[in-house]
């Protein structure tokens, strides 16, 4: 634990145990982002039991504070300054360097100790890599505990060592994944006097459908969403940044449409419905940019336009992606780089069999050969044959959606996370106190 977080702050010193722990939860999302994370929030948000913890956000407004104000939870605006709203995972952290963009992140880590002071909050919790850095100095500042939720596997090199550098100065590190949690496995800090923080692992949870889609319904979401009536629905759904690996699914997609004459006999889905398309929902929230084609959304409708044969769909950024799971026939996450891959999980909750890559924590989550099948990353060819395999062999594809349906059912039920974390925010409090 920090040395400082030992000497509570008067809230909690004085903290009735008879009331809810008090916890500040910060996230840096704006505008339409919405990822994982975000959905993360909300879950907890919704499965949290409030006479245990009361729940305060703070976050920008956008559509995750338009989703917490929805269902009735508090929330505080914490608006981004341009400088640091504009950065992303993908275009790294130059205004670490940067005086003026290091003096508004000092500006918005004494906003967060104002906060915590006021609201009398006994712990803070961050969630997202910059709130980790104006969140965790607002808690150290108000000497108060403080919980980082790490859901990303960070790069070799420096962003390794800026991860373990920021965790080492919280109370807890909960992480969504044993693959996520093993970066942090060398964290010590300088000198014996310090000791660390607590490695936790608490899976992501998602809300499993009471009902799977009838062929019926499948076929009316299509129609609702615009989507082609004719033909095998394979989703993803991500945002469109390198690391989700789409350049490679498109690759397969034209690989798949090159063998579609082989395999149509033996699949009933293109025998009776015609040649498999491509959905995929996701919006551009990073800084990205390709020499030659601008945006990653540019760059992959030119690849598209390039393979002619291949159908590709992409939906934008969808508030709601549930009618789209629910209209799909396949799912395929291609990602080079995955803290847990969420998405897998709720298409498991709609019964969707899964094809993804063994990377990350997917494997804890997608069980290969029982609820989908996981390929080597960056292998196109690879996607296409497990892709194939599954529309030829639609007994097998139904019994992994089922399996994977009943996996989140018992194993990633949102309740469980939220009960999960609360202990730990219990543990921690009654610990330090």
């Amino acid at each position: 634990m920090n040395p400082d977080n030992s000497q509570s702050a008067s809230s909690r010193a004085s903290h009735n145990h008879h009331e809810p722990l008090r916890v500040l939860v910060i996230n840096p999302a704006s505008g339409s982002l919405f990822g994982g994370a975000e959905a993360g929030l909300v879950n907890l948000a919704a499965h949290t039991d409030p006479s245990r913890i009361s729940l305060t956000f703070a976050c920008p407004r956008g559509e995750l504070a338009d989703r917490l104000t929805s269902m009735g939870a508090s929330w505080i605006p914490l608006e981004l300054p341009h400088e640091l709203e504009s950065l992303s995972r993908q275009g790294g952290f130059p205004w670490i360097a940067s005086l003026k963009a290091s003096l508004k992140l000092a500006s918005l880590a004494l906003r967060v100790r104002s906060i915590v002071r006021r609201g009398k909050f006994d712990i803070v919790h961050t969630n997202g890599i910059k709130s980790h850095f104006y969140g965790g100095a607002g808690a150290l500042l108000a000497r108060c505990l403080w919980t980082i939720h790490f859901r990303d596997i960070p790069a070799p090199g420096w962003p390794v060592r800026l991860a373990r550098f920021i965790a080492m100065w919280s109370s807890a590190v909960i992480c969504n994944s044993r693959a996520t949690a093993a970066i942090f496995d060398k964290l010590s800090r300088l000198g014996s006097v310090f000791t660390g923080p607590d490695i936790l692992v608490v899976p992501n949870g998602t809300p499993a459908a009471e009902n799977l889609p009838t062929q019926e319904e499948k076929a009316g979401n299509r129609k609702l969403l615009g989507l082609p009536s004719q033909g095998p629905m394979i989703l993803s759904v991500g945002h469109l940044a390198p690391l989700k690996g789409y350049t490679h699914l498109i690759d397969a997609m034209a690989v798949l449409s090159e063998s579609i004459d082989e395999i149509a006999p033996e699949s009933s889905l293109i025998n009776e419905s015609g040649k498999p398309f491509l959905v995929i929902v996701g919006g551009e929230p990073y800084i990205t940019s390709f020499q030659g084609h601008g945006s990653m959304l540019q760059m992959l409708e030119q690849k598209c336009r390039e393979l002619k044969n291949v159908t590709v769909i992409f939906a934008g950024q969808i508030s709601d992606p549930l009618p789209y799971y629910r209209a799909a026939d396949l799912f395929c996450l291609p990602s080079l780089s995955e803290g847990f891959g969420r998405a897998n999980l709720e298409a498991m909750a709609q019964g969707l069999p899964v094809v993804s890559t063994s990377v990350g924590g997917i494997p804890e989550v997608v069980q290969h050969n029982v609820t989908g099948l996981l390929c080597s990353p960056g292998n196109s060819e690879k996607l296409a044959a497990a892709l194939a395999q599954l529309l030829v062999n639609t007994d097998e594809a139904k019994k992994m959606g089922l399996q994977g349906h009943l996996r989140v059912k018992m194993d990633f039920s949102s309740r469980t996370t939220a009960e999960k974390i609360t202990k730990i925010w219990q543990e921690l409090s009654v610990r330090e106190n």
